[in-house]
């Protein structure tokens, strides 16, 4: 499943990454592109309505960074961060869904 330039444009990136990994199979994988809280161009969309920071997706990874410490306070369902890529103005994130 791609998600490209989608969640900066959506209130709710815990229930967008709940319907993903709720219509995955297990081992299905997401991408996901959005852009870095620091581009120029995160704010200059007025239907922006959030940027995002590399480690933002480390939240949905429990053995990751913030994942550890808050992942299953928003969410019940796991995901593995397989990669983050960013150039400072966009990020693109790999996760695969965990059973």
């Amino acid at each position: 499943m791609v998600a490209r330039h989608v969640l900066e444009h959506l209130y709710d990136t815990v229930g967008f990454m709940d319907e993903a990994w709720r219509v995955l199979r297990p081992g299905g994988t997401l991408e996901v592109a959005v852009p870095h809280c620091d581009g120029e161009n995160a704010w200059k969309d007025p239907t922006h309505v959030k940027a995002f920071h590399p480690e933002a997706f480390t939240y949905f990874d429990p053995d990751l960074g913030m994942g550890r410490l808050f992942g299953r306070f928003y969410t019940d369902r796991v995901w593995r961060l397989v990669s983050v890529v960013t150039d400072g103005v966009e990020i693109v994130v790999l996760l695969e869904k965990r059973a």
